[in-house]
């Protein structure tokens, strides 16, 4: 009789890699990831602000306190960052804004008052970088984000299409049936006689395999 290890080396002996398809990215969810994913540039692309305020210089802050000139330009969210801050003034910023050149401190709008054509900051803590998202921290152009491999969720689909892998290669779904066999087994729909009992073990098994986005149970 074959033993159970020989039964299982055999069985893997016979499997197959399953093929690779191209598919969206939005339909990835659950699937396993063929191919590995790396940032197509920096992230972020630029340094951005983490706090509505203003950008300036902390070197135009000594002790975290300054009145300093406002330019009109308010740099929101989306926007090119423009010229590069002139020493000695401030910029308003929005959050997710990127910072103009020069500037290296966002300074929240909470830790300054703001007078006719300027802004008073009182804020201790300023240093070079204080609620600024550097670009590239979080990766540099060509680092790898997902390895191949890995089943797809939430989060690693949001870091694919942070950098627009609108299309996909994963594993083809498997197909599974399950075969019950026993001379005692009706089907789940027909009338047992005396000696017979319902297949349930079948069914069972395609409802776990159901719960899997990468199997595709065929009954």
């Amino acid at each position: 009789m074959l033993s159970f290890e020989d039964a299982i080396k055999s069985t893997l002996q016979a499997v197959r890699t399953v093929d690779t398809e191209k598919i969206a990215l939005l339909s990835a969810q659950g699937r396993l990831l063929r191919e590995p994913v790396k940032a197509d540039r920096d992230l972020p692309p630029f340094d951005r602000s983490e706090r509505d305020g203003f950008a300036v210089r902390a070197e135009d802050c000594p002790d975290g306190k300054a009145t300093l000139p406002v330019h009109e330009r308010t740099i929101y969210a989306g926007d090119e960052p423009g010229a590069a801050i002139e020493p000695g003034t401030a910029v308003r910023i929005m959050t997710g804004a990127p910072l103009p050149e020069g500037a290296n401190v966002a300074v929240p709008v909470e830790k300054t008052t703001e007078i006719d054509g300027g802004v008073t900051i009182d804020y201790p803590a300023i240093k070079p970088g204080l609620h600024v998202h550097p670009r590239g921290s979080d990766a540099r152009a060509g680092a790898l984000l997902l390895e191949a491999g890995i089943v797809l969720g939430p989060s690693e689909i949001a870091a694919a299409a942070s950098v627009g892998a609108a299309m996909i290669d994963v594993s083809r779904r498997i197909r599974l049936s399950a075969l019950s066999t026993g001379d005692e087994l009706v089907a789940i729909e027909d009338t047992p006689g005396p000696a017979a009992i319902r297949d349930c073990n079948g069914p069972a098994i395609l409802a776990m395999a159901s719960a899997h986005p990468w199997i595709h149970a065929l009954g």
